[in-house]
């Protein structure tokens, strides 16, 4: 019976760890707030987060030299 929480508690540790760790691409930047303020962007690469601590907002920061609206032509 003792087996059994320490199972849990090694399986919680083990999502919390991999919730840590984020991938971020290359044309994408994630705005990282610490509780509730804008912390700065980071990426792209391997960027690090405090579990319950840190919220990351994607933001894709590709830009084309061409305009999309085709109301003008």
């Amino acid at each position: 019976m003792v087996q059994c929480p320490l199972i849990f508690a090694s399986l919680a540790m083990l999502i919390i760890l991999f919730s840590m760790f984020r991938i971020v691409r290359e044309y994408e930047r994630l705005v990282v707030f610490r509780l509730g303020r804008a912390i700065g962007a980071k990426g792209p690469g391997l960027v690090l987060l405090l579990p319950f601590v840190d919220k990351a907002v994607g933001v894709f920061s590709s830009s084309n030299g061409w305009r999309d609206d085709l109301s003008t032509l």
